[in-house]
């Protein structure tokens, strides 16, 4: 049974799932918290168009930033690898490609080594935007945007 939230306008309703309703009329405002959170998925959808079901968008999503992933070799990195540490460069990383509900989420990336590295876009994903070859001695941040990731520092 969903809770009702009072705001200024009208109560809105309020509810928790593990993904944004499939059926039922919601309005434009209503709010589903993520019943199951984990890394790289939402904490929630808002409904931004009221109707059965209504149009839903993914709230931000939970990230584990306190999370360092070390790289000394070619390998993967994900959204769930949190800070990703590269401490040997000259090699290629491969970004895997993130799904819809992770659109939104950024992995920060440092190169602490005296050589470039190199982002690989993994298979269904793209690196779109800015340089893929990060310099030695400097960081950035990859943020997914439906299947693609874009350098955005």
């Amino acid at each position: 049974m969903p809770n009702y939230l009072r705001n200024d306008y009208q109560l809105r309703q309020a509810q928790g799932d593990t993904a944004a309703p499939q059926s039922g009329q919601y309005q434009q405002f209503d709010l589903v918290e993520n019943s199951a959170p984990a890394v790289g998925s939402p904490i929630g959808w808002i409904c931004t168009a009221g109707g059965s079901p209504g149009t839903w968008q993914p709230l931000p999503i939970v990230q584990a930033l306190s999370t360092v992933t070390t790289v000394s070799a070619a390998g993967t990195i994900s959204v769930a690898s949190g800070l990703v540490d590269i401490d040997t460069g000259g090699f290629n990383v491969t970004v895997t490609a993130p799904t819809a509900a992770q659109s939104g989420a950024e992995i920060p990336v440092v190169n602490n080594t005296a050589s470039p590295v190199t982002f690989v876009a993994g298979s269904g994903t793209a690196i779109v935007a800015g340089s893929a070859v990060l310099a030695a001695n400097t960081s950035t941040r990859l943020q997914s945007v439906g299947t693609n990731w874009y350098r955005t520092a």
